[in-house]
């Protein structure tokens, strides 16, 4: 990130800012081409791929051979193999939650990153994260302060920390720096 995104003091503006000034977005319909396998190449392209024509001989009502064509139909059984890669590989990188450590000697803000983390059901985020990076290869968590005292953390607060999940499938204009 840059300095100027760090001093936009607003969610909106670091929205806003991150929709204009952001990489390039990937070709999203070229993924979620490639993650739904009734959309793969070899379903949808009939000109590169096409159907057998099958010649063959026949004898007609009067005795005569003849020859005719027909069209049979290729075998088009779609496999849906990036979603078991996906799966496979967010359940071995995530199959046990994620232990994080202290090494400092205060551990206030310890525990209340770990109340952080609970109250926001990280495990859940991460797993969601990693399966779009995967999908779609790229991906962020953004958090932010609303204004909501409370208690939560161990400690009165004035904010209350959120997170939201920027993937360029659902957030079309996003780019993630």
């Amino acid at each position: 990130m840059d300095e100027k995104f760090n001093n936009l003091s607003t969610i909106g503006e670091k929205i806003a800012y991150l929709k204009d000034n952001g990489l390039e977005l990937p070709n999203i319909e070229q993924f979620n081409n490639e993650w739904d396998e009734k959309k793969h190449r070899i379903m949808t392209d009939l000109y590169n791929y096409p159907d057998r024509i099958i010649e063959y001989e026949y004898t007609d009502e009067n005795g005569e051979k003849k020859e005719g064509k027909r069209i049979e139909k290729l075998n088009r059984i779609p496999l849906a193999y990036q979603k078991e890669i996906v799966s496979i590989a967010v359940t071995f990188l995530f199959g046990n939650p994620v232990k994080y450590t202290n090494n400092l000697e205060d551990t206030a803000m310890y525990d209340a990153f770990l109340k952080v983390t609970d109250k926001e059901k990280i495990i859940f985020i991460d797993r969601e994260l990693r399966k779009q990076t995967e999908d779609l290869l790229n991906g962020a968590e953004l958090w932010y302060p609303v204004d909501e005292p409370n208690n939560y953390y161990g400690f009165p607060s004035q904010y209350r920390l959120k997170v939201s999940l920027l993937t360029p499938d659902k957030n079309k204009n996003i780019s993630i720096l």
